[in-house]
């Protein structure tokens, strides 16, 4: 790395630095320490194309900033010369990157500013494991911040002047941008809800009469509706009719808008994730969004060109990370207790076929043996353990203890506690041959 010294002036802000705001005062101190001791790191920029005279900033935009306040005071000169490494081989998306990694790495950048950047690096093709590694943040860090960017622009603003916390922002990301501005007047109405209220407040919503796509005579149920009787205070009581319904609409738009669009996407999510696309320009081809949300509501995006993204990025980040995962149709024990019955199936039919048995069990031999490099111990399945502690055990359990009864008996085991057969056979195989 060979560092040149470039005149301030020759010197221009670009806009890839994902810093919206910078604390004055801290610019002043910054000053001040530069003026009292010089500039302690260089900063980093790159040659504007055709410009051989003029470089863009590509990092280190407080130090560039305090230099900037420092010469319009008359205490440099516009020709200050400055300690930088320019670096010829950055292209617009390196650019955005180290400046992102930089003001993560340095000085927290505010949460909505993290989103900003996040989106853009992203947006631009890069792997959500490299900006995780390279900024030192967890890739469900970096998820909840993308989060973000889906807020509307009233929320946005309460977060960044401090209204509300960070948490109350992240459980506005699951209700649309109608649910978010109707809670955010109750908030300034005075009304007091923590992030835990809040997150519950939206996902407990139901489906009301405003938001159908359909005709109101198609849904054959009932009723909620308070003392105003209005479309957005009346609720749809068979949710499951109304989803039915809302989807059949959904698809019907998402046809007639395939007539004229280039393509349609259909999804449901809590919201759409807009950093993934960006407006067309003249000329471009371009598509529809169209996502049911978890509330029923139906929110459509035109004119939308994909952004070029890396497709394990794009899978990763398709979900809310604060969103309730699926529950399970069945519980783990349940779970557990089948499969215990599907091995014990499989163990009898192993012991009714001793060749394969004997197979499979050299197979498992030569993996452990090479895995632990150590003398071998045979342990029993799990299920053999569960199973030996019921009254009445599966047959499949009764057939696996019958055979290795037989053997126990042919080589004279003895056991005075009375254990399973197979337990006894499996103690004296790792004994040697000894009980």
């Amino acid at each position: 790395m060979t560092i040149h010294t470039i005149p301030l002036s020759s010197i221009l802000l670009c806009d890839s630095n994902p810093r919206t705001g910078m604390d004055p005062s801290g610019i002043e101190s910054l000053a001040a320490s530069i003026l009292a001791d010089g500039l302690l790191q260089n900063l980093v920029v790159a040659p504007i194309q055709g410009d051989k005279t003029r470089y863009w900033l590509v990092s280190g935009e407080r130090r560039y900033r305090a230099l900037l306040w420092l010469q319009e005071r008359g205490q440099i000169p516009a020709d200050y010369a400055v300690p930088a490494e320019i670096r010829s081989d950055l292209s617009d998306a390196d650019i955005l990157r180290i400046a992102t990694v930089e003001n993560v790495q340095r000085e927290n950048l505010s949460p909505l500013d993290e989103a900003a950047a996040f989106a853009r690096l992203l947006g631009q093709g890069a792997a959500l494991e490299e900006v995780s590694a390279q900024t030192g943040l967890s890739r469900t860090t970096i998820k909840r911040r993308l989060a973000l960017d889906a807020l509307c622009d009233e929320v946005k603003q309460a977060l960044a002047s401090g209204a509300i916390t960070l948490a109350a922002a992240e459980a506005f990301t699951l209700g649309t941008h109608e649910a978010q501005r109707d809670i955010l007047q109750r908030l300034a109405a005075g009304w007091h809800y923590d992030a835990d209220e809040l997150r519950d407040m939206l996902l407990d919503q139901r489906p009301c009469v405003a938001f159908a796509r359909f005709p109101l005579e198609q849904y054959q149920g009932t009723f909620t509706t308070d003392l105003f009787a209005d479309d957005a205070t009346t609720y749809f009581d068979d949710v499951e009719q109304f989803f039915s319904l809302q989807r059949q609409a959904v698809a019907a738009l998402a046809e007639q808008l395939a007539e004229t669009a280039d393509w349609v996407e259909v999804s449901e999510d809590y919201h759409i994730p807009r950093w993934q696309y960006r407006p067309r320009e003249d000329g471009e081809a371009a598509g529809v969004i169209i996502n049911l949300s978890p509330s029923g509501e139906v929110e459509v995006l035109e004119g939308l060109v994909k952004r070029t993204l890396n497709h394990g990025t794009a899978k990763a980040t398709a979900d809310n990370p604060i969103a309730p995962k699926p529950k399970p149709a069945y519980s783990t024990p349940m779970c557990r207790y089948v499969a215990h019955h599907k091995s014990m199936a499989v163990q009898r039919l192993l012991l009714e076929n001793p060749r394969v048995a004997k197979e499979v069990a050299v197979l498992g031999m030569l993996r452990a043996s090479d895995a632990y490099r150590c003398p071998i111990s045979l342990d029993a399945h799990d299920s053999l353990k569960a199973f030996a502690c019921e009254e009445e055990p599966p047959v499949s359990y009764q057939a696996v203890e019958n055979l290795a009864r037989r053997f126990s008996d042919t080589l004279g085991l003895q056991d005075p506690q009375n254990r399973s057969a197979w337990a006894l056979l499996l103690r004296a195989l790792n004994s040697g041959g000894s009980s």
